[in-house]
């Protein structure tokens, strides 16, 4: 990966883990938001959180890319 990032295959499965993780997250909520129950706050600190989580999940993504690129 980077000079930071070894080339570790343990760092690779937990960045496809995180994406699985949000991608499960993000299935659950529009099935929820079907039925009338929302469970990503728009606002507030807990909405902003999840979002810079999700944001530093897709930075991750960038390096497997970076990675497949090479």
């Amino acid at each position: 990966m980077f000079i930071i990032l070894k080339k570790i295959e343990t760092v690779r499965s937990v960045i496809i883990s995180m994406t699985g993780a949000v991608a499960i997250f993000y299935f659950v909520n529009i099935i929820a938001s079907l039925f009338g129950f929302h469970m990503m706050p728009t606002s507030g600190i807990f909405g902003i959180a999840i979002g810079f989580i999700i944001a530093g999940v897709a930075a991750f993504n960038l390096l497997l890319d970076f990675d497949n690129i090479e």
